[in-house]
């Protein structure tokens, strides 16, 4: 069983409002329920989302600027992000002096509408306008800690600046209980330099069907003398002949510069792991699933890039005839013959319990540091985990096969440790894998070796 110890610090009793066995005194002479204060907190550890992401990229607010913000932005659906953020890629024409068309090539909304597209729940925005900006990438841990349920980090660009993004998030996925990063692997070969463990990389990226082409509204034109519209749109009604050359020019420059709309794997996987979460649990594989708005594979590389991406530790999308593109891995960047955090489902699933029960555990902050509280640790962990056990997240026939709870003096904490008022609970789990490969094996009765042992 792999092991988690969780830490609290209790700093003196408080009563908790319980039901509690009562002496019979004179106030009791009238039969009835009576309630009083009691030292022993009743614990119940509820499980918390598990799947939700954060988006990292370029987003436009609905004026056609790039926004910014200093805290994650909640989304709950496609529909409330297009309320907030533009849903479409923006343009400039200049005129130079032929129209000369640029983007900031912002992909954040179209990875946003492909996590939706493919069983995403809520989920979470930082638009971060720079990449380049060093100040902007070393706030984003402490940004998006202030989140708590965020649980995925994904970046939604394809700039060149993956790896620089990847590394400033490498705080978070050092924490127990930090969440993963879902990477993009461009070249097959090349992954982050992140916390094996919580990183999972996938490679190739996907082509979608959805419209690149900017409408009117969302193509600016920068101010002149000769030229007062400020969008395709208004000059459509003052200059009906110029806005016709300016819009031709924007429309060949998107055929030459994006014939489709190519994004990272990781917004549509993302979606993958949470309705596989809503379906099954946190401890199944999010693998194996036919990806929703996916036209076909982008940039594959060749025949042995392919057969050699479990070799390097990076998760493939295959494209299988007449079905479509499935995500055919579910593995972290961990080495598979050391470590026992190879599977995503079972780094994911030990995260989850952690925040879990870190969360449920504060209660134990207000109280004695005595039999008494660790009875009570006792009997809330395992019965989440009994929970757990009985879902089918944990292996073993009997709950005591499937964890374990160490709290105590002697088992989990020295007369020191007790003493300096420092809690520690051991917690193991024997988490559900995957099944990857299947072997069969034939064995056929040759007629010619039956001849040959004929004696007669």
């Amino acid at each position: 069983m792999a092991e988690s110890t969780l830490h609290t610090r209790p700093l003196g009793g408080a009563g908790q409002l319980a039901v509690d066995s009562l002496a019979l005194t004179d106030a009791h002479a009238v039969p009835g329920l009576y309630l009083e204060e009691s030292a022993l907190a009743t614990l119940s550890i509820n499980a918390g989302a598990t799947a939700i992401p954060v988006f990292i990229g370029r987003f436009h607010e609905l004026d056609g600027t790039l926004a910014s913000s200093e805290t994650c932005i909640a989304i709950t659906s496609y529909v409330h992000f297009q309320r907030r953020f533009s849903a479409a890629m923006r343009a400039t024409v200049t005129l130079d002096p032929t129209p000369r068309v640029s983007t900031d090539r912002a992909l954040g909304a179209f990875a946003v509408r492909h996590y939706f597209d493919n069983g995403g729940g809520r989920c979470y925005v930082l638009p971060v306008p720079a990449l380049d900006d060093g100040d902007a990438l070393l706030a984003l841990p402490s940004r998006i800690a202030r989140c708590a349920e965020i649980s995925l980090y994904c970046y939604t660009e394809q700039d060149g600046t993956e790896a620089v993004v990847y590394a400033a998030l490498e705080p978070l996925l050092q924490e127990t209980g930090g969440g993963l990063l879902i990477a993009n692997s461009a070249d097959g070969v090349t992954r982050p330099t992140t916390t094996a463990q919580r990183t999972a990389v996938y490679h190739p990226g996907v082509v979608t069907p959805y419209e690149v082409l900017p409408a009117d509204d969302q193509v600016s034109l920068p101010p002149a003398d000769d030229l007062p519209a400020r969008t395709l749109a208004d000059l459509r009604a003052t200059e009906p002949l110029r806005y016709l050359e300016l819009r031709r020019a924007v429309d060949e420059w998107f055929k030459v510069n994006y014939p489709v709309v190519a994004l990272n794997a990781s917004a549509a996987v993302a979606g993958v792991y949470c309705q596989i979460d809503r379906r099954k649990g946190v401890w199944a594989a999010p693998a194996g699933v036919l990806l929703n708005k996916v036209s076909g594979l982008h940039n594959p590389g060749s025949a042995s890039v392919q057969m050699r991406l479990m070799a390097n530790r990076i998760n493939a999308l295959k494209d299988f005839p007449e079905e479509g593109v499935r995500v055919w891995g579910a593995r972290t960047m961990v080495d598979p013959l050391s470590s026992p955090w190879l599977n995503v489902a079972v780094s994911r699933l030990f995260d989850a319990a952690a925040r879990d029960l870190r969360q449920a555990l504060r209660f134990a902050v207000f109280l004695p540091n005595n039999e008494t509280t660790w009875s009570a640790v006792r009997n809330a962990l395992r019965s989440y985990l009994q929970r757990l056990w009985r879902e089918g997240g944990l292996h073993g026939a009997t709950s005591d096969e499937a964890f374990y709870v160490q709290v105590g003096a002697g088992v989990s904490m020295t007369a020191a440790q007790i003493d300096s008022g420092l809690l520690v609970v051991r917690v193991g789990m024997a988490p559900v894998r995957a099944l990857e490969f299947i072997e069969i094996v034939f064995t056929e009765q040759l007629t010619s070796a039956l001849a040959s042992a004929d004696p007669s």
